[in-house]
Parts: C-alpha cells; structure tokens; sequence
C-alpha cells in the first residue's frame, strides 16, 4: 500500500509539472520603449492584454493572439482612437526579452519581475 501511494504522489508531480510548462511564454507584463517613449505591454493568460504609455497618460485595452510568431492585436471598443494595432506582427521571445516587428519597426521589451 505504501509503494502504491508513493507513486501516485510522483505520478501526481510529474503532471503538475507538464501542466505548468505549458503556458504561453508570452504571458506576463513587459516593459521598455517605442521611439523614446516608456511602455509597458501586459499579455493575460485569457488573451486579454493592455498597453500602458507616458507614465499612464495613454492606456488601451486589447485581446491578442500569440501564435506561432505572429502576434495579433485587437483594441477593445472605444480604444480604436487612441491606438491601431497593425494585425500579424511578428514576435520572439528570447529569455526575459520579448521583440515586435512590424512595418519595418522593432520594439524590444524586458520581462517585469
């Protein structure tokens, strides 16, 4: 009974270690600056994300998909004045580094901690 419990406890790590290794790399809150001016992008696990500008003067909302290094971005409702996404950036993720390309404009984060 006891060698049957002590491989039930493994057997029960091991799968709560798959689970955890399999999350989106991006998810999470980056920070850094597009053209001189500090940003931070936060990417939620739910595919729900915001962009936060000049010390919070400008702030949207979004949905994303992260895939396959294209990155997508969609403002919510009544974001569309302040800020257009354009649609299929391209991403990677590198450590703690996070890189969007896209019209011939790079844009390097660093991973909050």
């Amino acid at each position: 009974m006891k060698k049957v419990s002590i491989v039930l406890i493994i057997a029960l790590m091991i799968s709560m270690l798959l689970c955890a290794c399999g999350g989106n790399p991006i998810v999470g809150s980056w920070t850094g600056s597009l053209e001189g001016v500090p940003l931070t992008m936060v990417f939620d696990e739910d595919g729900s994300g915001s962009l936060s500008a000049m010390g919070g003067l400008l702030a949207v909302n979004y949905t994303y998909t992260a895939e396959n290094g294209v990155l997508t971005l969609i403002p919510d409702e009544g974001s569309e004045d302040i800020a257009t996404f354009n649609e299929g950036a391209s991403y990677e993720i590198d450590g703690d580094t996070l890189t969007i390309s896209n019209d011939g404009e790079t844009m390097t984060l660093t991973r909050d901690e």
